[in-house]
């Protein structure tokens, strides 16, 4: 039993960092997106316009 139990163990912390680049990566888009669907379902539509816009040059400007 110790040397499945140890394999498991080695297994897990070779992918650890394969894991976490990829939960980075899902949360970097997934977290900015599901702001601004709930935004935009809370702001009139006056105001949510340029905020659609300027998205883009924000996103230039911090790259």
């Amino acid at each position: 039993m110790r040397g499945p139990a140890a394999a498991a163990r080695l297994s897990a912390l070779t992918f650890l960092p394969v894991g976490i680049v990829l939960a980075a990566c899902v949360l970097s888009s997934a977290v900015p997106y599901l702001a601004d669907l709930v935004t935009l379902r809370r702001v009139p539509a006056q105001t949510a316009g340029p905020f659609v816009s300027i998205t883009p040059v924000l996103a230039a400007v911090v790259g």
